[in-house]
């Protein structure tokens, strides 16, 4: 994964346009790139670097990339007004671990637009894990809780 994310910037390093202007929308289409119009926090950190007991900063760390792809989570399903516990700062993280885990696979879309319409409503409990491993399906209210041996 690190070669292919080092070409890829490579890559991208050679493609410039410059203008003497502000540029606005519409003129994507002159351009020998794209452009990303999502939030940053949406595109989840690499992990180029071990935690170290002493680090103050989750930053470029596997901690640290798994937290984004969790905080992505929370963020995408309450937009889908599904319940997930909310994803505390860093320290918090460090000292209690994840509320939760859910892992989505890429295939359910490339774009969190396509990806809310394949959930609607429900509950993810504290403590609980979903992986989705499906491209096509739909949620709809369902809960998800953990399992005590009571």
């Amino acid at each position: 994964g690190g070669r292919l994310e080092c070409t890829m910037q490579n890559i991208a390093d050679n493609f410039m346009n410059t203008y003497s202007y502000r540029c606005s929308k519409g003129i994507e289409s002159e351009l020998d790139t794209f452009i990303v119009y999502n939030e940053r926090k949406k595109v989840t950190s690499s992990a180029k670097r071990k935690l170290k007991s002493e680090d103050r900063s989750l930053h470029q760390t596997p901690e640290g990339s798994l937290l984004d792809i969790m905080r992505n989570a929370h963020d995408l399903l309450s937009s889908c007004s599904i319940e997930v516990p909310e994803v505390k700062d860093n320290n918090e993280y460090l000292h209690s671990g994840l509320p939760f885990i859910i892992f989505l696979h890429p295939a359910l879309g490339p774009f969190w637009d396509i990806v809310k319409q394949k959930f609607i409503g429900g509950s993810i409990s504290k403590g609980s894990e979903l992986q989705i491993e499906v491209a096509e399906f739909l949620w709809q209210d369902v809960e998800v809780t953990i399992k005590t041996n009571d």
